[in-house]
């Protein structure tokens, strides 16, 4: 496999990220992910503080994943079509993504 998809969720560390070490093993390429989606951008989540913590995070994340060799995709909309969107760009073989057990991510799936 060539290239795999890394989708970040809440868990924005790089150094012992479980699914991005799972594709740094598995293929050539990592490209990894993050989606702003209406529930991270209108809900409970949105207060100003937040997205402007998220934001900083993001900015973290890329500038670490740039020290590995990788670019940091950040898109806005749902997250499966714009998953779905990045693997016809890329052609990804795959996508890896860590399980989010926060009760922000609970709720968001039921």
């Amino acid at each position: 496999m060539k290239s795999a998809i890394v989708l970040f969720n809440r868990d924005l560390r790089v150094h012992d990220h479980p699914a991005l070490r799972s594709a740094e093993r598995a293929t050539v390429r990592v490209v990894p992910l993050f989606v702003l989606d209406d529930d991270i951008l209108g809900g409970g989540f949105a207060r100003p503080n937040s997205i402007h913590f998220l934001i900083d995070c993001l900015r973290d994340l890329r500038a670490e994943l740039e020290r590995r060799g990788a670019t940091l995709f950040v898109r806005s909309g749902d997250v499966v079509e714009e998953t779905m969107r990045l693997i016809q760009e890329t052609v990804a073989g795959a996508v890896y993504l860590s399980e989010d057990y926060s009760a922000f991510a609970v709720r968001r799936q039921n």
